[in-house]
């Protein structure tokens, strides 16, 4: 059971100063008894909000504007940002759910443990990179993240969308636990790799990936219908199924060492398949759509 404690700063009235945060960290299960704690505000903070270690709040909403900057080194359950944070907000702890709504710079060395939604037309900032250590987690970029992404071994994101086709990942995007299912419709400006004993199940990419990707895991099905760079599947490391479709353009394959279960290719491939040391199981390609590429292929 939980008791609401919350702070309402009302759109026209000013906290002069910082607001620091005095929430403790419990577990809600059925049989506690446990205080919400929220902060919302509507109006002016002229300084910073902080949430110190070992100290949680579960609603942190700003539609005003914060003259410093939202530092957390405890835990925040959920985090709305529509108003301005003149110092952006610095995650040195863990952050739950993270809303974006407005243009916002990130920094810090703390996760986000459960969400990352970021606004049609908004851009997050993060030159140190955000870092996801979740369970059951979801990415959703409608908007522009610029810095690097990175899923941490053991973490799971069930769901990575770069929804719609103006969205922009500027970055690379890393993965050393399990995507469930990873999905680009926009543009990422860097590269991806899935890093020994990590798993991608469904990888469909309709927009523009200007990177290449490193594949040193596992992927179960990856599917083009856009434009890639080169792919590299090497050192006995599977891609059980992959589909270029009529029209996707990928740069060139690298399978040296490597192991495909399938390979189709109806679309065009602009360089090599190298398939030195290398096992295609299946090989299904339309030859006519591979523009002056040199195949060299050892099956086994």
């Amino acid at each position: 059971m939980r008791y609401p404690t919350s702070l309402w700063n009302e759109e026209g009235a000013i906290i002069t100063g910082n607001v620091t945060l005095k929430g403790t960290e419990q577990d809600c299960g059925d049989d506690s008894i446990c205080q919400q704690s929220e902060l919302r505000n509507d109006g002016e903070i002229t300084g910073s909000v902080i949430n110190g270690a070992n100290k949680q709040i579960d609603l942190l909403e700003n539609t005003g504007s914060i003259g410093g900057s939202i530092a957390n080194l405890g835990s925040i359950v959920a985090l709305e940002v529509s108003g301005d944070i003149a110092g952006g907000i610095a995650n040195d702890g863990g952050i739950g759910a993270l809303r974006v709504n407005e243009n916002l710079t990130y920094s810090g060395n703390g996760n986000i443990t459960n969400a990352l939604i970021v606004a049609e037309g908004k851009t997050l900032s993060a030159g140190s990179g955000i870092t996801f250590n979740s369970t059951d987690g979801a990415i959703s970029n409608l908007g522009t993240i610029a810095g690097n992404l990175s899923n941490v071994k053991g973490a799971t994101l069930a769901n990575f969308t770069n929804s719609g086709t103006t969205s922009q990942i500027n970055g690379d995007i890393t993965n050393n636990g399990l995507i469930t299912h990873l999905e680009n419709q926009g543009t990422i400006s860097g590269n991806i790799t899935n890093k020994t004993d990590s798993t991608i199940t469904s990888f469909n990419n309709s927009g523009t990936i200007t990177g290449d990707l490193y594949n040193d895991g596992h992927i179960d099905t990856l599917t083009n219908t856009g434009t890639m760079g080169t792919i590299y599947n090497r050192s006995k490391n599977t891609i059980k199924n992959q589909v270029n479709n009529a029209g996707a353009v990928i740069a060139e394959i690298d399978n040296s060492n490597g192991k495909y279960d399938t390979l189709q290719n109806y679309g065009t491939i602009l360089g090599d398949i190298n398939n030195n040391n290398g096992t295609i199981t299946n090989l299904f390609m339309l030859i006519v759509e591979l523009l002056e590429a040199t195949l060299i292929i050892a099956m086994e």
